[in-house]
């Protein structure tokens, strides 16, 4: 997951260097974006409706962001780290690690 949002998270920085024209006038565009995962095997339609949250999250949060969803673990589980994990929305850009 957060692999994927590294690779989208680059790809908003870039689109939104590139100036667009229209005519005389020059503009930029930007986008949001939402990444989801699951290590259950979900329906498909389960991981877009986890990733457009995660989207309007994003647009909720200022917009021209990338947000994750991490479904929540059943009960009992736990990461790697030994913690429960929530369900988890970041709102803010995926760092980008070089």
């Amino acid at each position: 997951l957060k692999e994927a949002a590294r690779i989208i998270d680059e790809l908003r920085e870039r689109f939104a260097g590139l100036a667009q024209q229209h005519g005389a006038h020059s503009f930029r565009v930007t986008f949001s974006g939402g990444v989801a995962c699951s290590e259950q095997r979900a329906q498909m339609d389960e991981l877009i409706g986890a990733a457009d949250h995660a989207l309007y999250q994003a647009k909720r949060a200022g917009r021209n962001q990338i947000c994750t969803f991490v479904p929540p673990l059943q009960p009992g589980e736990h990461t790697d780290a030994g913690e429960p994990q929530r369900d988890q929305t970041d709102t803010g850009a995926a760092p980008a690690s070089g």
